[in-house]
């Protein structure tokens, strides 16, 4: 008999069986309270795991799932043990969440700080933010006990109430559909699913995904948002990186930002620097830039307007779904290239034809096709631009 072996193996389980019984379980504890299907929901949060959940009832109900001793739920004390302090009434409900222990906001802190270097380098942004797209993302084993041991609170809310949120190093996931969202967001994560109206308000150093949203209004500074679809957005960003894959109307002001639309009715706003790409235009654009990086992939035939207003921009627009099409154009220092030849009209010259090919004059206008109609219009008004039609 192989004793050696033996002893090895029982030696095995027992310290795997000690190693497993010192692993803390999860425990859950909950409460509710009676509110009105349309109430206002204050939540402030801080250092916490945070989940909202809407639901049929006319009432809130928090759960906390913390990695803790089991404590007789008739003894708990929510703002004394876990934190958590709640004003409630019919109409509004505040929640403020956050923990006392400063010792542990440091460990929390200095592990957020690791992933914040990871997320935004030097203030080297787009890139950064391209590559690290969760400022959580790099973080280990350590920061995820750390939140484990905070707990995971999960609110559950009348489906037609309100929410305001206010979250600093957090993560926080929404699910469902919220009618009206006010939010505030400080190096923290929000993964949401939809919203009929979405107010994203000064909100920095965050990382935004949504489903869809009706109405948008936001201002975010050093921000990743991505979403799959926004109807109707009003826009101030700076060093962000916005992406979608499909809207209506578009309304911004931009500056160093790095946008990436899919499908797109209608755009208009200013833009300063960096990149700005459109899979597809159905409408008009009115851009005013300075030096933008455009491309427009597609432009429907059914679009009526591309304004733009830009100096030392490189513009690509693809017109191979354009039959007929006109050119208003004034700049100096500019060079167009196109793929056709069109019929100019200057006001020094007879109208003659025009192949685009490189320096062009400071002012003239022009056509492609059928010169009495020329559904959409290009109005270009740009100085030291290179413009490509495709």
């Amino acid at each position: 008999m192989n004793y050696k072996k033996i002893f090895f193996t029982v030696f095995y389980l027992l310290t795997s069986a000690a190693c497993f019984s010192q692993q803390p379980s999860l425990t859950s504890y909950e409460k509710e309270w009676p509110t009105a299907s349309e109430a206002i929901i204050n939540i402030k949060t801080l250092y916490r795991k945070l989940r909202i959940e809407p639901w049929d009832q006319e009432k809130v109900k928090l759960v906390l799932t913390i990695t803790k001793p089991t404590k007789n739920i008739n003894l708990i004390n929510w703002e004394k043990d876990f934190s958590v302090s709640v004003k409630a009434s019919l109409t509004s409900f505040e929640i403020e969440s956050t923990i006392q222990d400063d010792k542990l906001k440091q460990k929390i802190f200095d592990e957020i700080l690791k992933g914040e270097k990871s997320h935004l380098a030097n203030g080297a942004v787009i890139n950064k933010l391209t590559q690290n797209p969760n400022i959580f993302s790099g973080l280990g084993n350590s920061f995820q006990t750390l939140m484990q041991n905070i707990g995971t609170l999960t609110i559950y809310i009348p489906k037609n109430a309100s929410i305001n949120l206010n979250a600093t190093y957090a993560i926080t996931e929404i699910s469902g559909l919220i009618s009206h969202a006010n939010v505030e967001l400080r190096k923290a994560t929000l993964n949401a699913g939809d919203f009929s109206t979405l107010h994203l308000l000064n909100s920095t150093y965050s990382t935004i995904y949504c489903n869809k949203i009706k109405k948008a209004v936001m201002s975010l500074h050093y921000c990743i948002f991505n979403a799959k679809e926004i109807r109707d957005i009003t826009i101030d960003s700076k060093f962000s990186k916005i992406e979608y894959s499909k809207g209506q109307v578009l309304e911004l002001q931009s500056k160093d930002d790095t946008y990436d639309i899919g499908e797109i009715d209608s755009v208009f706003g200013t833009k300063r620097f960096n990149s700005f790409q459109i899979q597809k235009l159905n409408n008009y654009l009115d851009l005013k830039g300075e030096s933008i990086d455009l491309k427009i992939r597609e432009i429907n035939s059914a679009a009526n307007l591309v304004d733009l207003k830009s100096e030392n921009a490189s513009i690509s627009l693809n017109t191979t779904q354009l039959a007929d099409l006109s050119i208003d154009f004034t700049g100096k220092l500019s060079r167009i290239f196109a793929p056709f030849k069109v019929i100019t009209f200057s006001p020094y010259q007879q109208a003659q034809n025009l192949e685009l090919n490189g320096i062009v004059p400071d002012k003239f206008k022009a056509h492609f096709g059928n010169p009495n109609f020329s559904k959409t219009k290009f109005i270009l008004n740009c100085n030291s631009c290179n413009i490509n039609f495709r």
